[in-house]
This record gives structure tokens, C-alpha cells and sequence, in this order.
């Protein structure tokens, strides 16, 4: 679990063809989990040919070991750097480059094919958790994971996502479904793990949990989701405004999604948001659903308990009863 470093080393040649050759340095740091990918990026105006025939090289070791090539930990010649022209941008990817401890490294540049270092640039691995910004649910049967500022990351080896269900712990009895990050399907810059309907149950909650280094340790998790059709009182059926006219009263207005609505005498209903919604006496406001445009008024039977900064919860009933479908809609009076 360590930063991805990312390092631009600009080389920048004489007009001349000759090999003298400065360096101007820059680097910035994102982070990343178990691998780092040095990227270097030369600048050269000398021709492509010239570059072509260079045996000069590049190389990641550890500072202050030597320069010996048992010690190189990723390399690349400069002549299969990236570029077409002259003035282009040579680049090259170390990519998966594995510095599992925390320290100083550095990335060195070699020319003539030589182990004597011409230039340089120092950088630091910190062991951090993990580059994992967020795991959430996407779609109907996804689960995705991405990076600090939405950044492709690469997982450790043993990092792994595990499907419960929500109220079951960590065991390895309780996984339903599970799978290694680093094996997991890349769409753009997310891993995605596809979940098994088959595996699931409809009307029961779960969660995508993540864990570091094979362990059983929650490192982040989902919230809690429905596989398939979600239970009736978990349902958005029902949405209510209000409009507060010149005189100061309030206009109430509730829909129903249409195919919810299958008698002509369910109905909406307003309440104070914590009393007891079965009494009759506790109703502020009602109306059938079923209007044509899908748009009610409600009634307000009450007006003196439907005030400024009041809390209040509207619930859609089935046919003439106290029988609730859907999920309640809460609300805050603002106007």
C-alpha cells in the first residue's frame, strides 16, 4: 500500500546532434496501493534518427544501493521511449514496478550503455492504507471501485472484495461472492466485480466490503443493497411539494407513480413526521391518487399543524385502508 509516483525527468538536447545532454527535473505524487508506475518523459530536439541509435538507458533502484544490475528494479533503453518527430515527448511507463518497502529510491539515466549515473531524480514511497477512494453498487449487479481523483490504481496482490449480507461478519463462511482486485474487469478507470444473481436472495439486504492484504479487516464497504426487485416499502412511489400562496396558506401537491396506483381509492396521506400514522385523527392532509395528469392537491384538513419548519411525512395507502406501500416521504417545511 504505497504512493504511485509519477515522474517527468525532461532531457532537453543541444541544437547540436552531440550527446551533451541537460536536465531539467520535476515531480509530482498521487497515491496508489502495492505498486508504483514510474513514468518518465524525455523532451529531445535532436533528430529521431540520432535518438535511434543511442544505447542510453534508464533504471529504478533503491538509494543508495550501487549502480550494479542486480540492484536495478525496472529499466528501459531511451531508444524505445515513445516518439515520432523531433521535439516530441519520449515517455515510458514502468508499469506494475512492485516497491514493496517504504524509503527513498531513485530513477537514474545512463548513457552509452555505461553504469555511471549522468543524472538523477530522488523520490519517496510512504506506506499509506490504500489508494481506494470508494466502493459502491452500479446498476443493477455492479460493483465498482475507484481511486483518489477518479485515477485508474493497482491493487496489491491480496487486496479482495467480499459479498455479505449485512449483518453478518466477516468470516469466510458468510462470503456469498468474491474475487481478488487486481483479476477483477477494468472499465476505464473503475474495477468492476459483475455479481451472480443467482447467488442472492430478493428482499435481503447485502454489502460489498474490501479488505487489504487477504485480511478480514473492513478497510471500506458499501451501503446496503437490494439485489433484483426491491420489497414494497422500500419502493420510491410518492412525491409531495407544497406552495405557499400571497395569504400566507399552503398548497399541497402529491404524485404516485403510475403503475403503483391500481384502485381508484388509494390514497395519499400527511402526518407530523413521528406520530402514529394509523390514527386518523393525527391526518393533516389527503387525496385519492389517482388524478389523470398524475398530480393531486391535497386537502388539508388541518391547516394549523402544517407550519414553517414543521417535519412532516407523507405515505401512500392502498385502497381505502391504513395499509402503507412504498416508502415514506419525508419532508421539512421551508416556505
Amino acid at each position: 500500500m504505497f504512493k504511485r509516483i509519477i515522474f517527468f525527468i525532461t532531457l532537453l538536447n543541444s541544437l547540436s546532434i552531440a550527446t551533451e545532454i541537460s536536465t531539467n527535473i520535476v515531480s509530482y505524487t498521487t497515491y496508489a496501493n502495492g505498486a508504483v508506475n514510474v513514468y518518465i518523459n524525455y523532451y529531445q530536439d535532436a533528430d529521431k534518427d540520432t535518438r535511434d541509435k543511442s544505447q542510453d538507458w534508464i533504471a529504478v533502484y533503491k538509494k543508495g544501493t550501487t549502480n550494479d544490475w542486480k540492484n536495478v528494479i525496472n529499466w528501459a533503453w531511451v531508444n524505445n521511449l515513445l516518439g515520432n518527430h523531433p521535439g516530441d515527448n519520449y515517455g515510458h511507463i514502468f508499469r506494475d514496478t512492485h516497491i514493496v518497502e517504504a524509503g527513498e529510491y531513485e530513477v537514474r539515466f545512463f548513457k552509452n550503455n555505461s553504469f555511471i549515473v549522468d543524472k538523477s531524480l530522488s523520490f519517496t514511497i510512504k506506506k499509506i492504507p490504500s489508494f481506494l477512494n470508494k466502493i459502491y453498487k452500479a446498476g443493477p449487479n455492479t460493483i465498482h471501485t475507484n481511486g483518489f481523483d477518479g485515477h485508474t490504481f493497482t491493487p496489491a496482490p491480496k487486496d479482495w472484495i467480499g459479498i455479505y449480507k449485512e449483518n453478518d461478519d466477516n468470516t469466510w463462511q458468510n462470503v456469498i461472492q468474491w474475487g481478488w482486485l487486481k483479476d477483477l474487469k477494468k472499465y476505464n478507470h473503475l474495477n468492476e466485480l459483475i455479481l451472480d444473481k443467482n447467488l442472492y436472495q430478493e428482499g435481503v439486504k447485502y454489502k460489498a466490503r474490501y479488505f487489504l492484504n487477504n485480511s478480514f479487516h473492513t478497510y471500506k464497504e458499501t451501503e446496503p443493497f437490494y439485489m433484483g426487485e426491491l420489497p414494497d416499502d422500500e419502493k420510491d412511489v410518492l412525491d409531495v411539494f407544497t406552495i405557499k400562496r400571497d395569504d400566507g396558506s399552503y398548497l399541497i401537491k402529491g404524485s404516485v407513480l403510475v403503475q403503483y396506483v391500481t384502485s381508484s381509492k388509494d390514497w395519499i396521506g400527511l402526518f407530523k413526521k413521528n406520530v402514529e400514522f394509523t390514527e386518523k385523527s393525527n391526518l393533516i392532509a389527503w387525496s385519492y391518487a389517482g388524478a389523470e395528469n398524475g398530480l393531486n392537491g391535497l386537502e388539508i384538513l388541518k391547516p394549523e399543524l402544517f407550519e414553517k419548519g414543521g417535519e412532516y411525512k407523507a405515505i401512500f395507502f392502498k385502497n381505502d385502508s391504513y395499509k402503507k406501500f412504498g416508502k415514506v416521504f419525508t419532508f421539512t417545511q421551508k416556505d
